[in-house]
């Protein structure tokens, strides 16, 4: 680890104020933390208001948003600490979490399975999966790195090509949105991860202006060590779905093609009918053939937008349109925006990892 991680983990050690609240609340009544809770709410019946604070020391809901997390609206990966002895809440968020032990161990509860997460160890954990996580040492270091849906939509595409269980865990991601299954890769024990890690949690809590871009090569940076040295270290807690044997390269095709395929192409591709694939299309993924193409285009689009200077008009032909009033419709309802606005929104400038100056402890 270079002098730069090392200063940068040496920061974690110490306990925060909130953190020595919850470890009192622990040491003198360890029997309440046996069952999850649900709500700060629940713990003060269960231990009494004498004793506990009004409010919770860090946050506590059952419900976390991309306001709770993501201090900056326009940022696509966020870092929470886990404030260590904080009661184990259950709850769910609407992005997907990284959940990894730099140091020590923690016990994470999701669905029907309680897993004990050592150092070295990490976990996926996808948008709305009820979960929670429990860490009783002065020792533990936690991260929990939060990941915009929309980044995987859009960088993770390549996934889909792949014929294994991390790929059919982001399909399961991009394209229900909702997924009952959880990644846990163990028996890691990999530095170049570890120093990955530090490089995201020093640029998202330390820096005053995260850099997006940063971020989200640094999120590449860590699968894709992930997947080329961790594949086969990972454990799929509940059982995935079995998908139609090509709907992973059919999917993957309508992403590459968006400019010049109909679904007549994309049948006689795949030698299926028209009436068979548009039916295999809604069984596997909810949507139509036309509904995936349009949000293919337009994760296209808006990825030009940001990472290339063609103009408008060109991106609107690069991506397949005809009618560009149609484009404009359907990216504004998309991103709430114009391709415009969204173009100067998304605009960043790389800057280099501030020096570290302070830094709080949280929970999710």
């Amino acid at each position: 680890m270079t002098k730069k991680h090392r200063d940068l983990f040496d920061s974690f050690l110490p306990l925060s104020r909130e953190e020595k609240i919850y470890r009192r609340i622990y040491r003198e009544n360890p029997e309440l933390y046996a069952k999850p809770t649900h709500s700060w709410n629940e713990m003060v019946e269960r231990y009494g208001k004498r004793k506990l604070p009004s409010s919770a020391p860090t946050q506590i809901k059952e419900i976390l948003s991309y306001d709770d997390c993501f201090p900056e609206k326009d940022l696509s990966v966020a870092v929470v600490r886990h404030a260590r002895y904080t009661p184990s809440f259950l709850h769910y968020h609407a992005f997907i979490k990284i959940l990894y032990v730099m140091r020590g161990s923690c016990v994470h509860i999701n669905n029907e399975h309680t897993i004990t997460i050592k150092q070295g160890d990490f976990c996926i954990v996808p948008p709305y999966m009820v979960n929670s996580t429990f860490a009783d040492h002065d020792e533990d270091i936690i991260f929990n790195i939060l990941v915009s849906y929309d980044t995987f939509s859009t960088d993770f595409m390549g996934l889909l090509t792949e014929h294994d269980a991390i790929s059919d865990f982001f399909w399961q991601i991009i394209y229900h949105k909702e997924n009952n299954q959880l990644l846990f890769f163990r028996n890691i024990g990999d530095h170049i991860l570890d120093e990955i890690i530090l490089d995201i949690t020093g640029e998202a809590l330390y820096d005053k202006k995260p850099n997006n871009m940063l971020l989200k090569g640094y999120i590449m940076l860590f699968f894709g060590n992930v997947l080329k040295n961790h594949k086969e270290n990972v454990i799929v807690y509940r059982n995935i779905k079995k998908h139609h044997k090509y709907i992973k390269d059919i999917l993957a095709y309508i992403n590459k093609n968006v400019s010049n395929i109909n679904l007549s192409t994309l049948a006689g591709r795949f030698q299926f009918s028209n009436g068979y694939i548009s039916r295999l299309l809604r069984k596997e993924t909810g949507l139509t053939f036309n509904q995936l193409l349009r949000e293919a285009r337009l994760r296209m689009a808006s990825e030009m937008l940001v990472n290339s200077n063609l103009n408008i008009s060109e991106i609107i032909d690069a991506v397949g349109y005809l009618e560009p009033s149609r484009f404009y419709k359907n990216f504004k309802k998309e991103y709430k925006m114009t391709p415009l606005s969204y173009r100067k929104s998304k605009t960043f400038s790389v800057t280099s990892l501030a020096s570290p100056k302070v830094i709080k402890s949280h929970n999710s």
